[in-house]
């Protein structure tokens, strides 16, 4: 439940098709001028009757002075001022993601696995894996089986996603890699080639 309550904030596509619509309406109200008095109580009392969705309330603009440049941008684009980095940024700060590619494992009856798309030394990062914290609970699908007989069976299954999640046995959290490829990773139990490390990088 809690995390629902969080999600409920978090605009969906269609939050911000209609937010685009409404800073755009009010642009044209105010005739681009945005830092009037008239324009900062307007977008006040907009905000206010958005307030009653918080998801389009979050893909508002929370400043007048600010809805110039979600008006150029989108609303969507505005809310990640980050999302699009330098090429200078990238080479001190990203990481490669196509060092590994999936294909039919070499291994017995192993299924498909993670290949390496160039030669890696020992050390290097073969991917990076950001987590998604999953209460182990949620992997659980939980339901009931009626029998002509008039009986009820309850059963409790994992889901297929427990197996591609890193935990404890006896933690109640689960962490999933969710970086391309990364889950196609398929180790020999006796010599494996590769392991996992938590990242030291200033970002992460």
């Amino acid at each position: 439940d809690v995390l629902e309550n969080d999600w409920v904030h978090i605009p969906m596509s269609e939050d911000y098709e209609e937010s685009d619509n409404i800073v755009w309406r009010f642009w044209s109200t105010v005739h681009g001028q945005v830092d009037t008095s008239y324009a900062k109580l307007l977008w006040t009392f907009i905000r206010q009757l958005a307030a009653h969705n918080g998801r389009l309330l979050a893909s508002l603009p929370s400043d007048a002075n600010d809805v110039p440049k979600a008006v150029k941008l989108g609303t969507a684009m505005f809310s990640v001022p980050n999302v699009v980095r330098t090429p200078e940024w990238l080479e001190k700060n990203g990481q490669c993601i196509d060092n590994i590619r999936p294909g039919q494992s070499t291994l017995e009856q192993a299924g498909r696995g993670a290949f390496a798309t160039r030669p890696l030394r020992m050390g290097d990062v073969i991917a990076p894996a950001p987590l998604l914290h999953i209460w182990r609970d949620d992997s659980l699908n939980e339901y009931e089986e009626d029998y002509d007989d008039g009986t009820v069976q309850p059963f409790h299954e994992y889901q297929l996603l427990l197996n591609y999640c890193f935990s404890h046995p006896r933690s109640s959290l689960l962490l999933y890699p969710y970086s391309p490829v990364v889950n196609y990773i398929n180790h020999d139990g006796k010599d494996p080639n590769a392991f996992i490390r938590w990242s030291d990088r200033n970002h992460h």
